[in-house]
């Protein structure tokens, strides 16, 4: 399932679990609770960045500030149901 272009209303299940590469940061999330913080439509892959730095990352921040280099380091949030 590729989560670039999936709204978070297509996610597989009420629970939206997320977690990360590169920290030991992991959580879930009511599907619900989120849409309705976000909308139906959010891009799975802009929520992950979104909570990501809302947790303090500071890659997923300089992502969404388009301060991101290509080759640097990124921001290891993920959707393990959607492998």
């Amino acid at each position: 399932m590729n989560d670039a272009v999936i709204p978070l209303s297509r996610y597989p299940t009420n629970r939206l679990r997320l977690a990360c590469r590169s920290c030991s940061r992991k959580g879930q999330y009511a599907k619900e609770d989120l849409i309705k913080r976000v909308g139906p439509d959010e891009s799975l892959v802009i929520l992950r960045l979104r909570i990501a730095a809302a947790l303090g990352c500071e890659l997923a921040k300089a992502t969404l500030a388009g301060r991101s280099l290509l080759g640097a380091a990124q921001c290891g949030a993920y959707y393990p149901r959607l492998r």
